[in-house]
Order: structure tokens, then C-alpha cells, then sequence
């Protein structure tokens, strides 16, 4: 019973400490429920989307531009779905502007 004993006495231990760095007992480690997708309403979705859709247009990768954003690239990808969304696809350039970026180098 003694090695019961010391594994109570060390996560009595280690559960004050957690509560003295976090300041309250109702801290839960990993716990994101202050996440901005718990906040936000179906016009500020499609906005989010819009926007990592911009800054993916300018080449920013989508986890930098979800990161950015606030959001996980797979909250991302559900919101396309959810709005009924086809995948993203890059811009297409056509052959004229990449024959004139060309030249104009």
C-alpha cells in the first residue's frame, strides 16, 4: 500500500503545482474551448475562408494562412464543406500573362 500512498501524494503534488502556475483549479491542460471557432457565427466563417482563400491566391501556404487566421487547416476545410465549397484550386494563369511576365523581367 505504500506505492499507492506515494502516487497519491504525487499527483497531489503535481496538480497544486499546475494550479499555482495556471492561478485556478478549473484549468484543463490542452483544454481549447476559448478557440475563436467556438465564437464565431456562420457570416464570420465564411469570412475566415475567404481570407485564407486571399492569402492561398497570394501564395501563402494554407497552414501558415489557417495558422494566421486563428483557426487549424482541417476547421479549414470543414468550413469549405460546410459551405458547400468545391476544393481549392490555385489561380490559373493564363499562357499571355505568363508570356508577358516573361519579358517584362
Amino acid at each position: 500500500m505504500e506505492w499507492a500512498a506515494a502516487r497519491i501524494a504525487k499527483e497531489v503534488e503535481d496538480n497544486e503545482r499546475i494550479e499555482a502556475a495556471a492561478g485556478t483549479r478549473h484549468f484543463i491542460p490542452g483544454s481549447n474551448c476559448n478557440r475563436i471557432t467556438h465564437r464565431l457565427g456562420t457570416e464570420e466563417k465564411a469570412e475566415v475562408v475567404k481570407k485564407i482563400d486571399s492569402m492561398r491566391d497570394s501564395g501563402i501556404s494554407l497552414e501558415t494562412a489557417a495558422d494566421q487566421s486563428g483557426i487549424h487547416k482541417s476547421t479549414y476545410a470543414l468550413w469549405r464543406r460546410q459551405f458547400k465549397l468545391p476544393n481549392y484550386q490555385l489561380p490559373t494563369i493564363s499562357k499571355t500573362e505568363t508570356t508577358q511576365k516573361h519579358y517584362d523581367r
